[in-house]
């Protein structure tokens, strides 16, 4: 194996714990919805590779529930209002449906089943209010939206494995109540299936099998709230809470649960989110784990010996008790999460091997290894053919490559134990290498008090009473403990069911309460998610011209101009580089301004993809000039002009001759962010912005005053 570059990926599977307190079953869908499609999946594909040596990590609250739905028969939501018969639905259950059923990727979901994308443009055509759709639908339509939903959630595997879907695709519409049921049945066989497909392969050794904390904690923040302030001191913290017996329990509880499902201990701790400080170091290696992996950038911050050196394995000891560090390669894994999904396959996997093959390969004592550390189910809904393509080619690619070697993490330690030395470790997590996606803000550090005050109250009583109550209320204790709660508070995402999290977290610290007899906090009552700020897109109202000869803008240089504000993004979604978009037309030109802000940087590239009678692709490229300024490069044909304005903004102008209007009244566009040959950034990211070339012409109506 000298000479060769050493590849590791590790897939993580996760989900927090949907079980609604009040009603025992899940309040969301996702566990069902992955087990149909991403698990079997991710699965299946490294099967199909047995010369790939691939790592899987399974987090215990993913596979309890699992076998709740499988073993005791518990249901999500849309399950249960799917098998209500559409004759009998209530407004109610039609108002959910139309909220619910079309959380789908729009263009690798929705649009390749025609009768759906027609809904979902009856649903966009009606606005947000879903009341407005429920009662224009016909039963004929609920019952074809009811099973589109659940049959757009199943992956490539149980396609493959079950004629009837392919049948069900193929009829498209006019669905029977069978159909429906048919749908249903199939997710829970292919659950099924897949689970002990899974057991199967966790207890054969191959691929890799390790497993995260229990209910997927912060680690740190739960021993120390205030572990935040060593990466973050500027960011406000909350009242301090220190439960390291807490975080003690999550890994403890973790090796006995994945010791039931495989019959061995792990070997390896993905902890939730990569996030680590030097007090999990010896809670890990109590709970037997060999290894940890982080984000190499933690390991990066962290006082070590000598120079730090990306892809090797690191020792790292903290209270008398030692273990070995792994660091993912930060931008390799999250290309997989954010970006190679928005460029074509090829060219996905030749920046990926391009990449791989720039990086030193090390000799042959002490080799280097690459790891690939990111969400296993996720991505794939964004990717087209739910990722089959691109991973079928990726895994024939690293197979055939004669200087890769794919390996288990476990396996190449086993080889090549650490030997570069961790003095103090960062605490941060593969966020930014830090805590603030969790910690700090209004909301996240609201709910981490109204944890802390649970634990506190919680622990007290149990210094006197126990019993199956209080068994039942350190579990709810713990549930709330998990870190996807405090993911989805503040403004940096939007998962489009924000107020369920909030429910949930509220619901199990109450019942925590309940459970003890205690009068539930006025506080849990109320909801700590407030509504956030969204995608605004205003369209344009008149027409523009803004003065190119001049390096400056005035308010009056795009009044009448249309507004896009870019949303938080959703769970596989980085937080923004585009600020804004200002766009509109004349009777000649079509106009942008785009700020970046201080994301505007040197190597960069503007793509805007404008279509009408014809598309086009106009490329801008951000280039810094001798006197360090960023300018922006347009194509050197076709009429386009751009420039690279103070803070970060860049403005275009691109003749409308391009798109060849004849006639056509209304212009589509978007605009994507790219760097070394890959999408970073679309906006919109599902439909596109629109220019009325009807109304945008017209005289403005707005007086200015």
């Amino acid at each position: 194996m000298s000479g060769k570059l050493h590849v590791a990926f590790l897939w993580h599977m996760h989900q927090p714990h949907y079980e609604d307190p009040a009603t025992g079953d899940f309040a969301l869908p996702w566990v069902r919805l992955h087990g149909a499609a991403g698990y079997a999946d991710m699965l299946d594909m490294a099967l199909a590779f047995p010369q790939m040596k691939l790592g899987f990590n399974l987090v215990p609250s993913l596979m309890d529930q699992v076998d709740d739905i499988l073993d005791r028969g518990k249901r999500d939501l849309c399950f249960r209002l799917t098998e209500i018969p559409a004759r009998e639905l209530t407004h109610q259950d039609r108002e959910q449906i139309v909220r619910y059923f079309f959380m789908a990727n729009r263009r690798t979901m929705i649009e390749p089943l025609p009768r759906y994308r027609k809904l979902d443009d009856q649903r966009a055509a009606a606005g947000k209010q879903g009341a407005s759709l429920a009662r224009q639908l016909s039963d004929a339509d609920f019952l074809d939206l009811q099973t589109l939903f659940n049959l757009a959630w199943t992956g490539f595997s149980a396609r493959r494995e079950y004629p009837e879907l392919r049948e069900l695709i193929a009829k498209g519409r006019g669905f029977t109540e069978e159909d429906k049921r048919t749908v249903l049945d199939l997710h829970l066989r292919m659950m099924a299936r897949t689970r002990d497909r899974y057991i199967a392969a966790a207890k054969g050794g191959l691929p890799e099998f390790t497993t995260s904390p229990y209910y997927h904690p912060i680690l740190p923040l739960l021993a120390d709230t205030d572990a935040a302030a060593r990466c973050q001191p500027e960011s406000p913290r909350p009242r301090r809470m220190r439960a390291p017996e807490e975080a003690r329990w999550h890994l403890r509880e973790a090796q006995r649960r994945f010791q039931e499902i495989s019959g061995s201990p792990a070997r390896g701790l993905w902890p939730s989110e990569g996030a680590v400080s030097p007090e999990v170091i010896p809670l890990a290696r109590e709970a037997g784990f060999e290894w940890l992996a982080t984000d190499e950038n933690n390991i990066a911050r962290s006082r070590i010996e000598g120079a730090f050196e990306p892809n090797r394995p690191w020792l790292c000891e903290a209270d008398g008790r030692e273990m070995t560090l792994i660091g993912r390669h930060h931008a390799l894994s999250d290309a997989f999460g954010f970006q190679y999904h928005r460029t074509a396959g090829p060219s996905a996997i030749a920046h990926f091997m391009e990449t791989l093959r720039r990086i030193p390969r090390g000799d042959t004592g002490d080799p280097a290894l690459v790891a690939i550390i990111l969400d296993g189910e996720n991505p794939w809904e964004h990717y087209e053919g739910r990722g089959e393509p691109f991973l079928r080619e990726l895994y024939q690619t690293l197979s055939s490559t004669p200087w890769i070697a794919t390996t288990t993490i476990s396996g190449f330690l086993r080889e090549y134990p650490a030997k570069r030395r961790i003095r103090q470790l960062h605490s941060g997590s593969w966020v930014d290498s830090n805590f603030r996606i969790w910690i700090g803000g209004g909301e996240e550090n609201t709910a981490w008090e109204a944890l802390g005050a649970a634990h506190a109250r919680l622990s007290e009583w149990s210094q006197e009473h126990g019993g199956e109550r209080g068994e039942l209320a350190w579990r709810r204790l713990r549930i709330a403990e998990g870190s996807d709660w405090f993911w989805w508070y503040g403004d940096k995402f939007d998962s489009g069911t924000d107020s369920i999290y909030d429910r949930l977290f509220r619901a199990n610290l109450a019942e925590v309460y309940r459970l003890i007899g205690e009068e539930i906090p006025e506080t849990l009552y109320r909801p700590i998610r407030q509504p956030g700020r969204l995608a605004r897109v205003e369209p344009p109202f008149a027409a523009i011209a803004p003065d190119f000869s001049s390096p400056h803008d005035s308010y009056f240089s795009w009044h009448g101009a249309g507004k896009y504000l870019p949303g938080p993004g959703g769970a596989m979604a980085q937080p923004g580089l585009l600020r804004l978009i200002l766009y509109g037309a004349s009777d000649r030109d079509m106009y942008l301004r785009i700020t970046l802000g201080e994301h505007a940087n040197d190597g960069q590239m503007l793509r805007i993809r404008a279509a009408a009678g014809t598309s086009a692709d106009i490329l801008i490229a951000l280039e810094r000039g001798g006197d360090g300024e960023v300018r922006a490069v347009a194509p050197a044909d076709g009429g386009v002009r751009a420039q690279a304005l103070p803070y970060g903004v860049v403005r275009a102008a691109i003749p409308l001759s391009l798109l060849n209007l004849d006639g056509q009244r209304r212009v589509r566009l978007t605009v994507e962010l790219m760097r070394d040959g890959l999408v970073i950034e679309q906006h919109p990211p599902d439909a596109p912005l629109e220019i009325d070339m009807e109304s945008n012409l017209a005289p403005s109506r707005r007086w200015l005053v």
